[in-house]
């Protein structure tokens, strides 16, 4: 992949990171594939076309590049300049939001999971920051995450 092929890509997923972190946060949007398939839909392309793009299958030519810029309230030649996606990255990180993709699709899938069966997913979850952690340090992680009218209930033990 060329410099400008990569800086544009890179570019485009800094506009994907501004259009979630504006979506999710005007409305209940948790789904990460609705999240990509809006956002394709807003550049006028396919998401499997999107999908190509990111997975580096295809480039944005310039064409493409100005149409999204057009699409997005940007300048001209916006996707061909260096951008500082790690103020973006921090913010992100400060907020508590995903980096990318694969952090968008993990927390996707943990929501999912953890609002159909609550009780076995921390249970689960658990037991996976047990193979790394001191069982006392991922107790007090989680303590710190529940809510204030939160019940402590009996010591978990393990899934067989």
């Amino acid at each position: 992949m060329s410099d400008l092929a990569a800086l544009r890509l890179r570019n485009t997923q800094v506009l994907f990171d501004a259009f979630v972190a504006g979506t999710v946060a005007s409305s209940a949007v948790a789904d990460v594939r609705g999240l990509e398939k809006l956002f394709a839909e807003q550049l006028r392309i396919s998401p499997s076309y999107w999908s190509q793009l990111k997975g580096g299958q295809r480039h944005i030519g310039a064409k493409l590049a100005r149409q999204f810029e057009a699409l997005s309230g940007k300048p001209a030649a916006w996707l061909d300049e260096a951008h500082a996606a790690s103020v973006v990255d921090v913010a992100r990180v400060d907020a508590g939001l995903p980096l990318d993709a694969d952090e968008r699709f993990a927390v996707g899938v943990f929501l999912n999971a953890y609002r159909r069966d609550r009780d076995s997913v921390r249970r689960r979850l658990l037991d996976v920051l047990d193979a790394d952690t001191p069982r006392a340090g991922a107790d007090a992680r989680v303590a710190q995450a529940q809510p204030s009218n939160f019940r402590a209930r009996a010591p978990l033990t393990k899934i067989k």
